[in-house]
């Protein structure tokens, strides 16, 4: 399936009553292709005077402060490709997804200079639902981004986390039990630089691993309406 459209923004911020934003314009081409499990989507978008965060000197009584403020820079091309896998293979039930994205746009760099930003990126996540005995819900869900470019922010560092959550419910589904791990490696620190303006950004984001146990009961669930049986019974009760 191709579909086409287009996306108008209209976004402005005013100071001293001056619009300091221009609209900016989307084209979007897609297109959409799935057999049972299988399912793939290419997607190419232009932005005409793409909307960005950029850095700049706050005044000139204060050179050595900076302050981000969104502004229109040039056109942005993106073209995305994305395959995802969603197999069941008896109580186990994968969903694999692959992106990549592929952007071309200039960047202004601090020295006066303009440079393509057209690194490509890629995002794997890999999600592992597990149907154990006594109505156990066990989830693995594994995710990792590589360095590349998106705008005008650099990512330079491989980045990857681990989830694990375990599930329980009870009293036909009006009690619910959960304990849940995230990031259990510390590993999804996304350190990238943010570039443009009158200085570079240097990102980095400090990891938080977390244990949580939430316990939830619902007093008035309401019915389903739906009378059919079959796998996605199964995809609702997980949501």
């Amino acid at each position: 399936m191709l579909r086409s459209n287009v996306t108008y923004i209209n976004r402005y911020t005013y100071e001293g009553g001056n619009p300091l934003l221009r609209p900016s314009i989307i084209n979007r081409l897609s297109l959409d292709a799935s057999w049972k499990w299988i399912y793939f989507n290419a997607r190419y978008t232009h932005a005409r005077d793409a909307i960005i965060q950029q850095s700049s000197t706050y005044s000139e009584d204060a050179p050595t402060i900076s302050m981000l403020k969104y502004l229109n820079k040039y056109d942005s091309d993106k073209l995305y490709a994305t395959l995802s896998l969603s197999p069941t293979i008896g109580p186990w039930s994968p969903q694999l997804t692959l992106m990549l994205l592929q952007q071309w746009y200039m960047v202004d760099m601090p020295d006066g200079t303009r440079k393509n930003f057209n690194s490509p990126m890629g995002s794997f996540s890999w999600r592992n639902n597990f149907r154990l005995p006594w109505g156990l819900l066990l989830d693995v869900d594994a995710s990792l981004d590589t360095p590349g470019d998106n705008e005008n922010f650099h990512l330079y560092r491989t980045a990857w986390c681990l989830d694990v959550s375990l599930r329980k419910s009870f009293l036909k589904d009006r009690l619910s039990l959960q304990l849940q791990g995230r990031d259990l490696f510390n590993s999804s620190d996304n350190d990238g630089i943010l570039y443009g303006g009158n200085r570079t950004m240097k990102l980095d984001q400090q990891t938080r691993r977390s244990f949580t146990l939430t316990l939830r009961y619902k007093f008035n669930p309401s019915k389903s309406k739906y009378k059919g049986t079959g796998a996605g019974q199964e995809q609702r009760n997980r949501m």
